[in-house]
Parts: C-alpha cells; structure tokens; sequence
C-alpha cells in the first residue's frame, strides 16, 4: 500500500474516497456517496430525456444538444457503476501494484518505476485540469450572462437569465431558478469527477504496467553487459546472466497477468463508452456549427466538444502504451548479445521472444484493439461523415419572421 499512499498516486485515490468507490473502504461514509452520486446523475440524465421529447418536432438543435448531454450523463453513470461493481478486481490491480514496488530492491530498476509514475501523475493532473476547468466554463458562462447588464446595457431591455442545460423539471423554472441552478452546476460536477476519478486510476495503472516493461528491457540490458564483461570470470558471467534472463522472464510473465487482469476489468466500459465517445463527438460537432451565430455558446460547445476528443485521445493511449511496451520487449530480446549467452540462456532469450511476437493489447468489448490507429480511424471517420449531416443544418441559415413574409411576397 506504500506506493498508493505516495505523492504519485493522490489524485486517483483521493478522487476514489471522495466518490466512494475506494476499493479498500466499504463504510457509511461510501454507500451514501454512492447513492448521492448515482442519484445525481439520473437528476441529469431524467430532466434532459424528458426536455428531449417536448422538442422533437419542434426545436432540432435543443434535440441533438440533449441527446450528447444524454450521451455524456449515460457515460458517467456507466463508469461509476462499472467502479462499484468491479471495486474486488479494482482491488487485486492495486496489489498487483503494491507488490511489484514492494518486491523491487534494485535502485534502478525504482527509479524506472517511479520515472513513470510521476509520468503519469502529470498526466493526471493535466486532464484533471482539463475536466474540471470544461465544467466550470460550462456552466459558468450562462450564469454570468446576464452580469453584461452592468458593462454593456441592452437598449431598453436585460439579458435573460439562463440555465446552462435544456431541462425539463415540471416546475416554474423562473420562480426556481436558483435552486435548480445549484442542482444543475452539483450533477454537472459530479458527473464530471466521475469521469475523472476513472479514467485518471485506468491510466495510472497502465503506467505502471509500462514501467515495467522498461524494467524488463533493464534486466536483458544487463545480461548482455555481464556476457560482454572481460574482467568477470566466464563461469560467473554465465550465472549472472542466466539468472538475469530468468527474473526478466518472470517480470514479463507478471506483465502478461497484469495486462489479462486490466483487459477483464475494463473491456466492457471501454466498448460502451467508445460508442458513447463517437456518437457524442459527432452530435457535439453539429452543435457547434448550429452555434455558429452566437459567440457565447460557441465557445461552451467548442471547449466540451473538443474536451469529449481529449477525453477519447486519454482512454485509447494507454492502450497504445501497452501495444508499444509488448514491441519494446522484443526489440530488447534482438538487441541483446545472445550469441555471446550459453544454450541454456539462448532458449530463455527464445522463449521471451516468441511470446513477444504475440501483441498484448486492451480491447473494447473484444471487437476492437485499444490503440492509436483505432483512435485515428474513428476520428476520420467522423470528419468525413461530418458534411454531409451539416447540410440541412448549417448551409440553409434560419429566416426570421419578416423575412419568411418578404419572400412569400
């Protein structure tokens, strides 16, 4: 548990307790975050939904920005039933993890460990910020619309008060505009820790996965320094190297349980939410270009639109780190100076080697691999497709009411 208690590790365990899905921790405290949580977001996902089905046939842009907050709300209330339901295998990753740094004495072979995890804490850091700071200017924006008043009045006229969703809550909504203002910013928020709380522990547990990887390209290194040494006796290199070679195999064999384990927790999460990313990119595009027209609510869908890419680019590239280490430790096995190794640490190099042919991967649902060039695909994807939905969308400008009469006459 040390290393989880270190500086590398705060965000995704903090964020773990706070929304308490802490595999360790199953105490009051947890079951009523849970509950808060998950009712919170079907505060968003009911409001939004029914809000959906008053404008069908009547409002196509309230439609389609509904249905990517649907989108959006419905990937967040999957993640976090996915943590709780997964919490025991959750649990097991994070021994793995303990263990692996635990039974590590070599100086270098920590500092590779460590290297990365403070590789990965950047990165967490840096989305976390991402996340947090998309919300805040989501929701943000709206709220402080009217506040213009006061720099630059309309003539004869205010600007209206907004909410930062299309919402339906059967209520007065101008009569209980704060209160479902503070409802909205408190689901709108926890849905996005919810986001963060998960991607950022998947990606930090492949990043250990991925030191590792460089440990075991340190280990063959090493076997090839003790075969090439002059000044160490040939019987005693032979030893060093062999026993170099064997615990390089065993880490590997480590990794491949490592890799299997994430694979099991994840590759449900990952199809859906996939599914949910290309569906919800492709709606967030046409809501921008249907706000074209307004500045203010260009920049909110422009900034969420391109976060859900961020967010997509942060999901497939640990699984493109796990393709890149399995390539890393054949490359490594090539490198070494086998021809220099005994028969008996030959067919350990040969035994490493033809199990690296074989790639290790994290798919989605086990129909696609997790990797950059399946991010690329989809993103191309979607930019191809994207004009022809824009044609009834963004080419034919709307006409206002004078101007419908004016063509009519």
């Amino acid at each position: 548990m040390s290393i989880l208690t270190s500086k590398y590790w705060k965000i995704p365990v903090f964020a773990q307790k706070f929304m308490g899905v802490w595999p360790y921790d199953d105490n009051l405290y947890d079951k009523v975050m849970r509950f808060v949580v998950c009712f919170s977001i079907c505060a968003l996902i009911v409001p939004l939904g029914a809000r959906l089905l008053e404008e069908i046939g009547h409002d196509i842009r309230i439609v389609i920005e509904n249905l990517v907050g649907e989108m959006y709300a419905s990937g967040g209330f999957l993640k976090f039933t996915m943590q709780i339901q997964k919490r025991h295998m959750q649990k097991e990753i994070y021994e793995m993890i303990s263990r692996d740094y635990g039974t590590a004495n070599d100086k270098e072979e920590l500092a590779i460990m460590r290297e990365h995890s403070e590789i990965g804490r950047v990165k967490a850091i840096a989305y976390t910020m991402c996340c947090c700071s998309t919300a805040a200017i989501f929701i943000s924006i709206p709220v402080f619309y009217p506040l213009l008043d006061y720099i630059s009045p309309l003539e004869n006229a205010s600007r209206p008060r907004e909410f930062p969703i299309y919402a339906e809550y059967f209520i007065n909504l101008d009569n209980h505009y704060h209160p479902l203002l503070l409802l909205m910013a408190v689901t709108g928020t926890l849905s996005m820790i919810v986001f963060v709380t998960y991607d950022v522990a998947f990606a930090m547990c492949v990043q250990h996965v991925s030191s590792l990887f460089d440990v075991i390209g340190l280990r063959l290194r090493r076997a090839s320094a003790y075969a090439s040494d002059p000044s160490i006796d040939q019987v005693d290199a032979e030893k060093k190297v062999y026993f170099s070679l064997l615990k390089a195999i065993e880490l590997h064999q480590t990794v491949i349980k490592n890799v299997d384990y994430l694979e099991r927790t994840y590759f449900l999460s990952w199809l859906a939410v996939s599914l949910l990313n290309v569906t919800g990119i492709g709606g967030g595009l046409l809501v921008v270009m249907m706000n074209l027209h307004s500045t203010r609510d260009l920049i909110r869908y422009g900034i969420f639109f391109t976060t859900i890419f961020i967010h997509m680019y942060f999901i497939f590239l640990p699984g493109q780190n796990i393709i890149d280490g399995g390539l890393k430790v054949f490359d490594a096995c090539y490198e070494t100076d086998w021809y220099r190794f005994s028969s008996r640490s030959q067919v350990l190099i040969k035994i490493m080697m033809v199990r690296s042919i074989r790639p290790l991967y994290l798919t989605g649902g086990k129909l696609f691999p997790m990797s950059m060039e399946t991010y690329a695909k989809v993103s191309q994807g979607i930019m191809k497709a994207l004009p022809l939905h824009l044609q009834g969308f963004i080419i034919v400008p709307r006409m206002t009411t004078t101007q419908m009469l004016s063509a009519n006459a």
